[in-house]
């Protein structure tokens, strides 16, 4: 069993431990993305945090402000600290 309640349900997910790289940032946001579309959603269900370094995080959005806005709209979050705050709670 991984955690006590077998009946709960989770609350948040978290992609990029260790973090994303560039180009993985635009491949899971894409799916993410695409899978709503094909859902007929335009948000997540619950709290998504794509993981990045700060300079990964700063370049996508720098370079592509309308794919950062698009993740942002759909309810993600890209984010340069949840994986050292993951690790931490390890």
């Amino acid at each position: 069993m991984l955690w006590k309640d077998e009946e709960a349900q989770p609350e948040t997910t978290l992609i990029g431990r260790p973090h994303l790289s560039p180009s993985q940032v635009y491949s899971v946001s894409g799916r993410i993305l695409d899978a709503l579309a094909e859902a007929g959603k335009d948000t997540v269900s619950m709290r998504t945090v794509l993981s990045a370094s700060p300079k990964v995080v700063a370049r996508f959005k720098a370079e592509d402000p309308a794919a950062y806005a698009r993740v942002i709209s759909a309810g993600m979050s890209l984010s340069p600290w949840a994986a050292r705050s993951a690790a931490r709670a390890s």
